[in-house]
């Protein structure tokens, strides 16, 4: 009995200090985006403040990313802005601009990669020319309230999909009945066939 007691103490006491290490971490436009992406640890929140964030990055740790508003990732035409690869990432409130137009490479604002299982998008303002938001095969993805905007000067076969799903399966979706502010989301399931 007092072997077990000691076991549950010492995985309670593990519980306890992985809740207690997560981190909320204020990023600034001075600071080094990546720098702090890699340093995080798991469960961290990341915040950027008001300011551009100019680059590419790539998030490799599960951590929840957000944004005070007036926070801008600008891409600078090249690339993914945001190549998610960290399972049960949560990825929520950015404005998220300017990022490739290479349709072949298949840039995008925010790229899914299949590694990024249960990882969650939601509420992410994008505007660009290549693809919005790219799921890559990944599984249990939710992509929840995002707003996305291809730039009309380009030709409709020369901008990318709002949500581009590639042989994903298990999504959740909000989708808008129609395209008028105020109306009502719907929360539904969305199974793709490879």
């Amino acid at each position: 009995m007092l072997n077990l007691t000691g076991r549950i103490l010492g995985l309670l006491a593990l519980l306890i200090s992985s809740i207690t290490s997560a981190a909320v971490i204020q990023i600034t436009p001075q600071d080094d985006l990546q720098l702090a992406l890699d340093n995080s640890q798991q469960g961290d929140t990341l915040v950027l403040a008001k300011g551009e964030y100019r680059g590419n990055y790539i998030l490799r740790r599960t951590v929840e990313l957000t944004a005070e508003k007036g926070a801008v990732i600008d891409a600078q035409g090249k690339g993914h802005a945001l190549q998610v690869e960290a399972p049960d990432s949560y990825v929520h409130d950015l404005r998220i601009v300017n990022w490739g137009e290479d349709l072949t490479n298949q840039d995008a604002g925010i790229l899914l990669a299949t590694s990024a299982t249960g990882s969650r998008i939601e509420n992410n303002s994008l505007y660009g020319g290549g693809f919005g938001i790219w799921v890559d095969a990944t599984q249990n993805a939710r992509i929840i309230d995002n707003k996305v905007r291809g730039k009309l000067e380009l030709r409709a076969s020369d901008r990318g999909n709002g949500i581009h799903l590639l042989m994903s399966a298990r999504h959740w979706f909000r989708v808008m009945k129609s395209g008028k502010p105020g109306t009502a989301f719907t929360l539904i399931p969305v199974t793709v066939m490879s």
